[in-house]
């Protein structure tokens, strides 16, 4: 779904698949670039790599702003780092969650957790 209003700092959760970000991702970018301020990346991959490269490339050519800090774990896929992300990796999210909300004076962010979510519902931790 598209952006019903403006927003100051997008959570971004996304997931790395073959080497790239989903299309899905790029395309809610595209079309919701005029009402993102600042793009808070939140990545999973199972190759361990963050995607805040990918995202920032992208974002780059839509002039959305990036932010420096970002959450990043390490996922399952098919039989690679079965269990991931771990109890630990949920309460790090959490963690990091809860210090951008501090950062933003009080003000809820607008969360993305459908991909972050999905491996915690596969997980069940």
């Amino acid at each position: 779904n598209d952006l019903s209003a403006p927003v100051d700092r997008l959570f971004l959760v996304n997931a790395m698949y073959a080497a790239n970000i989903d299309r899905e991702v790029k395309e809610f970018l595209k079309r919701n670039q005029d009402r993102i301020g600042e793009i808070v990346n939140f990545s999973t991959s199972a190759s361990g790599k963050s995607t805040i490269g990918l995202v920032k490339a992208v974002a780059d050519e839509l002039k959305i702003q990036v932010a420096e800090e970002e959450f990043h774990c390490a996922a399952s896929w098919i039989f690679i780092n079965k269990g991931l992300p771990s109890e630990e990796d949920y309460k790090a999210a959490a963690a990091f969650d809860d210090s951008e909300y501090d950062h933003m004076q009080g003000r809820a962010p607008l969360l993305f957790y459908y991909i972050f979510v999905a491996g915690m519902l596969d997980n069940d931790p």
